[in-house]
């Protein structure tokens, strides 16, 4: 994973989520799950919101879940710890992804979740490897080509689940169904407001970050808040 000059903002923002965590655990006890306080999850709402990902199939150890664009990984480390799987996450960017690496040594997760680059719409696996695949980002509205992947490694009975806005719903659901899932189903994601302690942390974090930093952890990082009217769709790969 080669890196270039503009991947260390994200590694130097990874360190210092990582600071920030260390210095406030002396005073409150992290979240479960949630080792950074959920500075590194990209989200600005509760991550209990995410309990909706386990409404279909199971989730054991031997479970293999991929999330595609997982950002700094917060995401994928706070539903291993809840759910007792497996998560491998991707992302385009190498340096997000160098950076979710570090935070994972930190939180002493690497024997349950992985961090590789990798093209949403060319992954770098082999078919049929993953129970469930994941896009949690609504910003991030895969095309067919991405579909098409998703619907590759996933294995046969897989789960695929994405978050998106209620006005891409009609459109998202008609391509899974053309590529080959079935039984879509969409239902709203209910979101709640960061807790006191998670907003603590936002604000100490923010307090150190030069201009540019803190313009990279609100745009880069930063998903939609409790207000986004966010849908969650799921459907299945046939057996």
């Amino acid at each position: 994973m080669a890196l270039e000059l503009d991947d260390l903002a994200e590694i130097e923002l990874a360190r210092m989520i990582a600071t920030i965590s260390r210095d406030l655990a002396h005073s409150v006890p992290a979240p479960r799950g949630a080792p950074f306080f959920g500075l590194d999850s990209g989200v600005r709402y509760d991550l209990r919101a995410f309990d909706a990902l386990a409404i279909r199939g199971i989730f054991r150890k031997y479970e293999m879940v991929l999330e595609l664009g997982c950002g700094l990984g917060g995401r994928a480390r706070s539903l291993a710890a809840a759910f007792g799987c497996r998560i491998v996450g991707t992302d385009a960017r190498v340096g997000v992804v160098a950076g979710a690496r570090l935070l994972n040594l930190r939180a002493a997760m690497d024997s349950q979740v992985f961090f590789d680059v990798g093209c949403p719409e060319s992954l770098p696996f082999r078919e049929r490897v993953f129970t469930h695949v994941w896009i949690l980002d609504p910003r991030a509205a895969p095309g067919s080509a991405t579909l098409v992947d998703m619907f590759r490694v996933l294995r046969r009975g897989g789960h695929v689940a994405i978050h998106t806005y209620r006005s891409s719903v009609p459109a998202l659901a008609d391509a899974l169904h053309t590529i080959g899932f079935v039984e879509a189903q969409s239902h709203h994601l209910a979101t709640s407001e960061l807790s006191h302690t998670l907003r603590v942390a936002e604000q100490r974090l923010a307090a150190v970050l030069s201009s540019s930093q803190l313009e990279l952890f609100r745009g880069v990082l930063q998903l939609p808040g409790p207000e986004a009217d966010v849908v969650q769709v799921s459907a299945h790969r046939p057996a």
